[in-house]
């Protein structure tokens, strides 16, 4: 593993944050986070002119 290893995944960083706000983490996989994430986005609809 290494350095390189550490910083591109993504995992280990540190963050400071200042300020009023809300914080929202989450500590899932990349993947693991998308398959739960997906299917509570809206879907897409589309929409077809009239022609008017």
């Amino acid at each position: 593993a290494g350095w390189k290893s550490t910083l591109f995944s993504g995992e280990g960083l540190v963050i400071e944050l200042t300020g009023p706000g809300k914080l929202t983490m989450q500590s899932r996989s990349q993947d693991s986070f998308l398959s739960w994430l997906i299917p509570l986005l809206p879907k897409q609809t589309t929409y077809v002119s009239s022609g008017d």
